[in-house]
C-alpha cells in the first residue's frame, strides 16, 4: 500500500516537472506584458504577434502618464524582453508590412506584374543595342590595326590614318562608345535584377495578403526587389534623357567617317565601318523611343506603388522610434519623480526656513 502511494507521488512530481515549462510557455501575451509594466504605466495594448527566425514575438504598446516614457516593447513567447536593435527592427518591419499588406489591392499586385513585364521588355530592347555597341568598338580596333593594305613601292596604307584626318574627333567618339556600352550593360543588368527578384516579392505579398507571416527571406526579397526597381527607374530615366546626344554623336561620326570613304585603296574599309556606325545609330534611335515609353511606364507604376511602400516604411520608422524611446523609460520615470520630489522638498524647506525666520523676528 505504502509502495503504491510512493509511486503515485513520484508520477505526480514527474508530470509536474514535465508540464511546468509548458505552463510557463503558455503565458498569454497580456500576462507577459503586465509583468514588464513600469511605474506610471496606465494602458497596455498587444498590437501584434509575429514569428521571426523560429521564435514567436509579441509587440506591446505601453502608455505612461509621462508621454516620453510611453513606447513599444517586444517580448518573446517565454517572456524575454528584446533589447537587440537588429531583432527589434526585423520584428517591427513584419508588423509594418502586415499593416501595409492589408492595404494592398489586386491592382497593386497587377502593378508589380506590369513592372516585371516592363523590366523584361527593357532587357530585350537593350541587349541587341549593347551587342551592336560592343561590335562597333571591336571594329574600331580592327580599323586601327587590321584595315591596312601593303602598296608596292609605297608601303602600308591604313584606313585609320584617313579616318583620323577626316574625323579628328574619332578618339572622343571611341570614348563615348565605351561610356555608352557601360551604361547599356548597367541598364540591362538592372532590368535583369528586377526580373530575378520581383517574382518572389509578388508571390510573398500575395501570401501576406492572405494572412501568412512575413519571413526574413520574404522581407529581404521585398527590400531587394524594391531597391532593384528604384535602380532600374533611375537608369531608365537617365539614359532616356541622354540617348538624343548619343544619336547626334553617332550621326556626326557616321557623316565624317563616310566622307573619307573615297580614299584610294582603303576606302572600302572606311565605307564598311561607316555602315556599322549607321546601323548602330538606327538601333539607338529605336531604343530612344522605347526608353521614353519605359520611363513613362515606370513612373506611372512607381506612383501606384508609392502609397503602399511609403506606408510600410513610415510605420516601420514610427514603431522602431517608439521602441527606441522606451529603452530608458524606467530611468526617465524615476528621474522625473526624483526631480519632482526634490523640488517639493526644496519648497517645503524654503517655507520652513521662512516661517522660522518670521517666528524668530
Amino acid at each position: 500500500m505504502l509502495e503504491n502511494v510512493r509511486q503515485e507521488i513520484v508520477i505526480v512530481l514527474v508530470l509536474a516537472l514535465v508540464l511546468m515549462p509548458l505552463m510557463v510557455s503558455a503565458q498569454s501575451a497580456s500576462d507577459i506584458a503586465n509583468q514588464h509594466k513600469i511605474l506610471l504605466d496606465t494602458n497596455i495594448e498587444v498590437i501584434d504577434t509575429v514569428t521571426y527566425a523560429g521564435t514567436i514575438y509579441h509587440v506591446v504598446k505601453y502608455n505612461n502618464i509621462l508621454p516620453y516614457a510611453s513606447g513599444i516593447e517586444i517580448f518573446s513567447s517565454d517572456g524575454t524582453q528584446v533589447t537587440d536593435p537588429k531583432i527589434a527592427k526585423s520584428v517591427l518591419t513584419q508588423t509594418a508590412w502586415k499593416e501595409a499588406a492589408a492595404q494592398i489591392s489586386p491592382s497593386d499586385i497587377d502593378t508589380l506584374r506590369d513592372i516585371l513585364d516592363t523590366s523584361r521588355k527593357i532587357h530585350d530592347s537593350v541587349a541587341p543595342v549593347a551587342s551592336a555597341t560592343s561590335f562597333v568598338m571591336d571594329k574600331v580596333e580592327w580599323l586601327r590595326t587590321e584595315a591596312c593594305i601593303d602598296v608596292p613601292f609605297v608601303g602600308k596604307k591604313c584606313a585609320w590614318d584617313a579616318v583620323k584626318a577626316a574625323y579628328p574627333g574619332i578618339l572622343t567618339f571611341v570614348s563615348k562608345l565605351e561610356s555608352l556600352n557601360k551604361d547599356l550593360n548597367e541598364w540591362k543588368g538592372a532590368s535583369a535584377e528586377v526580373s530575378s527578384t520581383l517574382p518572389k516579392a509578388i508571390s510573398g505579398l500575395g501570401d501576406l495578403k492572405a494572412g501568412k507571416e512575413m519571413s526574413p527571406e520574404l522581407q529581404t526579397g521585398i527590400q531587394e526587389s524594391m531597391s532593384a526597381f528604384g535602380t532600374l527607374k533611375t537608369k531608365t530615366d537617365d539614359i532616356s534623357s541622354r540617348l538624343s546626344d548619343v544619336i547626334s554623336t553617332l550621326s556626326d561620326a557616321e557623316s565624317s567617317i563616310r566622307s573619307a570613304a573615297g580614299t584610294p585603296v582603303v576606302g572600302g574599309f572606311i565605307s564598311t565601318f561607316a555602315d556599322y556606325v549607321d546601323d548602330l545609330n538606327d538601333k539607338v534611335k529605336s531604343l530612344r523611343e522605347d526608353a521614353r515609353s519605359f520611363s513613362r511606364s515606370l513612373s506611372e507604376q512607381s506612383s501606384k506603388l508609392s502609397n503602399v511602400m511609403s506606408a510600410a516604411n513610415k510605420t516601420t520608422d514610427e514603431l522602431y522610434g517608439s521602441w527606441g524611446s522606451r529603452r530608458n523609460a524606467p530611468i526617465m520615470v524615476y528621474s522625473t519623480l526624483g526631480g519632482i520630489i526634490a523640488v517639493i522638498l526644496a519648497i517645503l524647506l524654503g517655507v520652513l526656513i521662512y516661517k522660522r525666520r518670521r517666528k524668530g523676528a
